[in-house]
């Protein structure tokens, strides 16, 4: 039969490997979930040019990623990478945010066009596919270079 140090220990131990868990996991759920919802919004704006305002499916795209994008920037710099700052260091980590969203924008622009133009395919069951598979690519680049806190250099 346990003590009730040993059970203490042992409970203080669980709390403190659950406490580990959650902060290792933070971030990438916190990214998973900002993402999600700025992916929300990118696509229902992206369906919303394609189909009420026929705009065809590349310019759609475009317009769209380009619009989600300063949402998800605000959600990842303030919730998900918590990152505090000067105005410099908001316009720097904006600039930097925004030259990785132009180039994910233009691949994923490109992506879409050679699966909807050139191969025929439905831009709404592409779009899904094409922003997932850019999506782990972002989170790297965002964490490791963009809202790299200064205790990891």
């Amino acid at each position: 039969m346990m003590h009730t140090a040993e059970k203490s220990n042992c409970s203080k131990t669980k709390k403190d490997s659950f406490m580990l868990l959650v902060k290792k996991l933070w971030q990438p759920l916190a990214f998973t979930f900002s993402s999600i919802i700025s992916w929300g919004f990118d696509y229902t704006f992206y369906l919303s040019l394609m189909y009420v305002a026929d705009v065809k499916s590349t310019p759609s795209y475009f317009i769209a990623r380009f619009s989600s994008s300063i949402l998800n920037f605000l959600l990842n710099r303030q919730v998900v990478f918590n990152h505090k700052g000067s105005a410099f260091s908001f316009w720097q980590t904006m600039t930097q945010y925004f030259a990785l969203a132009y180039f994910i924008l233009l691949l994923g622009s490109g992506m879409m066009m050679v699966y909807t133009d050139i191969i025929g395919l439905p831009g709404w069951a592409c779009k899904p596919v094409i922003d997932l598979s850019l999506f782990g690519v972002s989170f790297f680049v965002q964490r490791e270079f963009i809202f790299r806190k200064k205790d990891r250099i």
